[in-house]
């Protein structure tokens, strides 16, 4: 568990499905980032639009790795640790757009004690519709202006691993949804290392929800978890307990 080296490599990846409108202006936020990034990688998982195109218009080092067919984002995050050369493997959804010092502000956290993830900040770039303002104030996308150690909840959407910490303990769940769970970090923990949350490191959510989008979105992390309790297994019986 040794501290960053000054300059050390980083690949980054960005998975992705169906994600053109907001992906030119994702890997273009990297290529300017102020902390030298060795490769991108989009993990393009089975998208039927111009995903693919743009990667090729994009150029540099910028490269597609693609799954024949949609299998989801925990397989897409499994298959870049897999594809990536280098230890220390940075991450960004498709409709996030990261701040030009986002790398090196979490590089620095990183350094700072023996840590095997980091998460950023997550704002959201429009906050005029309702559903907007709810997804940013109840599904945890924003974790405040204080960093923080070992939290319970983290955002996956702007990340920065140790690709060894992450492949030791099985890499990610293929139930695991778009937050790294309490599972995550108690299996790191387990081996000593710890998660961060590094608010400096400032990255712009560019999603834009409908009250149905939002619903479903929140049911989607909702499931799994309800699932391994065995609780519930249909949103009908998800608002019964609720209720």
């Amino acid at each position: 568990m040794m501290p960053v080296a000054p300059e050390a490599p980083i690949s980054v990846y960005v998975p992705c499905r169906n994600g053109a409108s907001t992906l030119r202006a994702c890997l273009e936020a990297l290529l300017s980032q102020t902390y030298p990034v060795a490769e991108i990688i989009v993990v393009d998982d089975g998208s039927s639009d111009t995903t693919a195109s743009i990667v090729v218009a994009v150029g540099g080092s910028v490269r597609a790795v693609s799954h024949p067919v949609h299998l989801g984002l925990p397989q897409a995050r499994n298959t870049a640790l897999a594809q990536v050369r280098h230890e220390l493997v940075a991450s960004v959804d498709a409709d996030v757009v990261p701040e030009p010092q986002w790398l090196e502000c979490m590089v620095r956290a990183m350094s700072t004690r023996a840590t095997a993830l980091v998460a950023g900040r997550l704002v959201a770039s429009d906050r005029s519709r309702i559903a907007d303002r709810w997804r940013m104030a109840h599904l945890m996308q924003d974790a405040g202006d204080l960093p923080q150690s070992n939290p319970r909840h983290l955002s996956g959407s702007n990340t920065l691993v140790r690709r060894g910490a992450i492949q030791a303990i099985g890499g990610y769940p293929d139930d695991e949804d778009g937050l790294v769970t309490p599972r995550i970090g108690r299996r790191l923990a387990s081996m000593g290392y710890m998660c961060r949350y590094e608010p400096h490191a400032r990255a712009w959510h560019l999603r834009q929800d409908t009250s149905r989008t939002v619903l479903r979105t929140w049911w989607g992390w909702l499931r799994p978890p309800a699932e391994r309790a065995g609780s519930f297994a249909s949103g009908e019986g998800l608002v019964s307990r609720r209720a």
